[in-house]
């Protein structure tokens, strides 16, 4: 018999906004890399961040949080 298993997925749309929780304190590197769609970011405590982190997106603006270490 045939045991061929076939699975449909269905991609996720597009990552166009991110809000980071409250008690996210790092961004490691690279971490938004390739999210080519991504609009805006929403952070309130974010201490430090790792490098790359908006390479190949779409960010035109983006708020640093008070004290961020880069």
């Amino acid at each position: 018999y045939d045991c061929t298993l076939y699975l449909l997925v269905t991609p996720p749309p597009p990552l166009t906004e991110i809000t980071l929780p409250e008690n996210i304190e790092h961004i490691g590197d690279y971490a938004f890399v390739d999210c080519i769609n991504l609009q805006e970011i929403n952070w309130e405590c974010i201490a430090d961040m790792g490098k790359g982190i908006f390479q190949n997106t779409q960010l035109t603006d983006v708020v640093l949080p008070q004290g961020l270490e880069v």
